[in-house]
C-alpha cells in the first residue's frame, strides 16, 4: 500500500493491522466536514499532505480504528469519501435506512457530538432533518439529557417560526444506541452563512429579520413555563430567500424555567452571543434577548459581537453605522445586566415599530452612501453669525472666528476663575496644615479646573478653518499668528457628521461638532450658538451626499451617569478646541 493508492480530495480511515503494510506509515486527508482523518505511527505525527491549496493542523487527537482526528483547513472544495465518516462521528452513509423509515440523502452539518442528515421518508414523499446521537461519540450523559430535553420541548411547540417536530425514537446496534429527533427541513440557509457569502442586508432587512424572531421568542416566553433557547446566534436562524421566511432552529441549548437549578445546570451558548448571565448558569427570557442583539448587530456589520471593544462588559459599535431609533435598541438589547435590557420580546417589538426607514440606503461593510430623501428640515443661514460659508459645486470653505467675549464666555469664564481660586486656596491650606495626603484629593478638581480654562482660552482666541473639496479635506485650528495645527484626509473616509454631548454646565448641554472620518474623530465649534452648528453640520452633510446629520437624544440620556461625579467630565466645557488631540 501506498500513498498513489489514495485519490486526491478524498480520504480514508486506516486500521492499526493496515497502518503495518503502508508504504510511508502516513497519509490521508479529507475536508468534507472541516476534518482529516490522518494515519500516524507512535507519537511521530503526519506531515504528509496530498491535497492541494490547503493545509493540515492539529487540534485534538480523537482515536478511533488506529486513527486520529485532526482539523482540516482548506482553501478549495472538496467531498470527504464516507469511508471516513465513522471516525468523524458521522455514522451513517447516503442510502442507509433508519428504523425502516427515512432513507439518509446527505449530511446537513455537525456540532458538538450530534450530527444532522437530510433524508427521506420510505415513500419519498416527504423529506426530513434528522438529527443523531450515539452513546459511543458522546462526551457524557449531559449530552444525552440535553437531546432528550431538546425532544421534549420540540414536541410541545407549534409555530410556524420553528420547523414542525415530527418524531423522536431510538435504534440499538450490537455494539451502540442510537437516538434520533425528526423534524421538518426549513428550507434557506443561516444568517451566518449568507452573510459570509457576501450578502448584504439593509437596515429594513434586518429590523423585518428581528420581527419574525421576536415572535418566536413572544411565543416562547408565553408558554407556562416559559421556554428559553439560550442560543440565539445567525448560525440557528435559517432564512428562505424566495419567500424571505424565518424560523428559528437548533433547540439543544433549550430550556424551560421549570427545569432550571441552581447546581447541576451545563453552560451553553456561543462567545458572543451568550449573555453574561449565562456564565453563571442562569437564562431568562432577557438571554434570548441579548442573543438577538448580538445576531443584529452581526448582520449590520459582518462582525461577530466578540470582535468588538467592551467597556465595562458592553459591547462598544460605535463604528458600525445605523440609525439613531435602531441604535437604541440593539445598545439595550445589549445591556450586561438582564434588568438594564427589554423586559420581554413585546418591549422590543414595540421599540422597533418606532425604527423608522433609515433616510439612506446603504450596505453592510460599506462606507459608501447614496442618499434616497431628506426629511429634515432645511436650516438657512442664521441672522447675526459671523461664521464665513463659501459653497460651490466643488467645494465648501467654513471659517469659524473665536467666539469672543459673550454673556456666555464670561460667565464661564467668571465660573472658571472662582472654581480654580478655591482649588488654590484648599491645596495650599491642606499643604500647610500639614496635610499632604489629602491635598492628593484636589487632584480631580485641577483637571476640572484646567478643562473650563482651556474652554475658556479656546472660546477667546481659536479660529477655525473647514475646507472640503471632492477630493481632501482640511481642518485648521489657530490662535492669531502664534500657533496652529493642521489635519488633513481623504473624503471617502468621512463616515458621518454630527452633534455630540460632551457634558453640562449648570443644567444645560454643552455639544459640539463632530466629523467622523474612520476612526479619527475631528472635534470644533463648542462655542457657537447650537443654530449656528446645526447650520454647519447641514451644509457639510449635504455636500458630501452622507446622511442628515443625527439629532441628540433627551438630556437625560446625553449625560453619562457614571461621569456626575467629583472630577467627572460633567464640568468639561471642550474637548478639542485648540487641536484634534485634545489639547
Amino acid at each position: 500500500m501506498n500513498c498513489q493508492l489514495v485519490p486526491q480530495n478524498s480520504a480514508r480511515v486506516f486500521r492499526r493491522s493496515e497502518v503495518r503494510s503502508h508504504g510511508c506509515g502516513r497519509c490521508i486527508a479529507g475536508n468534507g466536514f472541516g476534518y482529516a482523518v490522518i494515519v500516524r505511527r507512535g507519537k511521530s505525527q503526519s506531515s504528509h499532505n496530498p491535497f492541494r491549496g490547503g493545509r493540515l493542523q492539529w487540534r485534538k487527537n480523537r482515536r478511533k480504528n488506529g486513527a486520529a482526528v485532526v482539523r482540516w483547513q482548506a482553501r478549495s472544495g472538496g467531498e470527504l469519501d464516507e469511508r471516513s465518516w465513522p471516525a468523524l462521528g458521522v455514522f451513517h452513509k447516503t442510502g442507509d435506512v433508519i428504523a425502516e423509515k427515512y432513507k439518509i440523502i446527505s449530511v446537513l452539518g455537525r456540532g458538538g457530538v450530534c450530527t444532522t442528515y437530510e433524508a427521506e421518508t420510505e415513500d419519498g414523499s416527504s423529506t426530513v432533518a434528522l438529527k443523531a446521537i450515539t452513546l459511543k461519540f458522546m462526551k457524557g450523559w449531559k449530552d444525552l439529557e440535553l437531546f432528550e430535553r431538546e425532544a421534549r420541548v420540540l414536541k410541545s411547540l407549534r409555530h410556524p417560526g420553528i420547523p414542525e417536530y415530527i418524531d423522536y425514537f431510538e435504534v440499538d446496534t450490537e455494539t451502540d444506541r442510537a437516538f434520533y429527533i425528526a423534524q421538518k427541513v426549513a428550507k434557506g440557509r443561516s444568517l451566518a452563512e449568507a452573510v459570509q457569502n457576501g450578502s448584504r442586508m439593509t437596515e429594513e432587512d434586518v429590523v423585518r429579520i428581528a420581527f419574525e424572531v421576536l415572535e418566536v421568542l413572544k411565543y416562547l416566553g408565553n408558554l407556562r413555563p416559559p421556554v428559553f433557547h439560550r442560543d440565539i446566534k445567525p448560525e440557528n436562524i435559517i432564512m428562505d430567500e424566495e419567500t424571505g421566511q424565518v424560523k428559528v432552529v437548533d433547540f439543544g441549548a433549550v430550556q424551560d424555567a421549570a427545569s432550571m437549578t441552581v447546581m447541576g445546570s451545563t453552560v451553553v451558548g456561543t462567545y458572543g452571543y451568550m449573555a453574561p448571565e449565562q456564565f453563571q448558569n442562569r437564562a431568562t427570557a432577557q438571554t434570548d434577548l441579548y442573543g438577538l442583539g448580538g445576531t443584529l448587530l452581526y448582520l449590520l456589520s459582518g462582525q461577530s459581537p466578540s470582535s468588538f471593544p467592551q467597556t465595562r462588559l458592553k459591547v462598544d459599535f460605535g463604528a458600525v453605522t445605523m440609525s439613531p431609533a435602531l441604535r437604541s435598541v440593539i445598545d439595550k438589547l445589549l445591556e450586561p445586566a438582564p434588568e438594564d435590557r427589554f423586559q420581554s420580546a413585546e418591549e422590543v417589538i414595540a421599540a422597533l415599530k418606532a425604527v423608522k426607514e433609515p433616510p439612506a440606503s446603504f450596505r453592510v461593510g460599506s462606507n459608501a452612501y447614496k442618499v434616497e430623501q431628506r426629511s429634515v428640515q432645511r436650516i438657512s443661514q442664521p441672522a447675526g453669525t459671523k461664521i464665513d460659508l463659501i459653497r460651490t459645486d466643488d467645494s465648501l470653505q467654513i471659517e469659524i472666528p473665536p467666539v469672543g467675549l459673550t454673556a456666555e464666555t464670561v460667565g464661564t469664564g467668571t465660573f472658571t476663575v472662582a472654581w480654580n481660586a478655591f482649588i488654590v486656596f484648599w491645596t495650599a491650606t491642606a499643604i500647610r496644615g500639614g496635610a499632604g495626603v489629602m491635598s492628593l484629593f484636589s487632584i480631580p478638581f485641577w483637571v476640572v479646573g484646567f478643562g473650563l480654562a482651556k474652554s475658556t482660552l479656546s472660546n477667546l482666541t481659536v479660529s477655525v478653518s473647514l475646507e472640503i473639496d471632492r477630493e481632501v479635506f482640511s481642518v485648521e485650528w489657530k490662535v492669531g499668528r502664534f500657533w496652529k495645527h493642521r489635519v488633513s484626509g481623504q473624503v471617502r473616509d468621512i463616515n458621518s457628521v454630527e452633534l455630540i454631548s460632551e457634558g453640562a454646565l449648570n443644567g444645560k448641554p454643552i455639544t459640539a461638532c463632530r466629523l467622523n472620518e474612520g476612526v479619527n474623530r475631528h472635534l470644533f465649534g463648542s462655542g457657537l450658538e447650537e443654530i449656528e452648528k446645526s447650520w454647519i453640520l447641514q451644509e457639510i452633510s449635504d455636500f458630501l451626499d452622507l446622511p442628515p446629520p443625527q439629532e441628540l437624544p433627551p438630556l437625560v440620556r446625553q449625560i453619562d451617569p457614571s461621569r456626575n461625579r467629583m472630577g467627572g467630565r460633567v464640568f468639561r466645557r471642550t474637548s478639542r478646541s485648540w487641536d484634534d488631540s485634545g489639547f
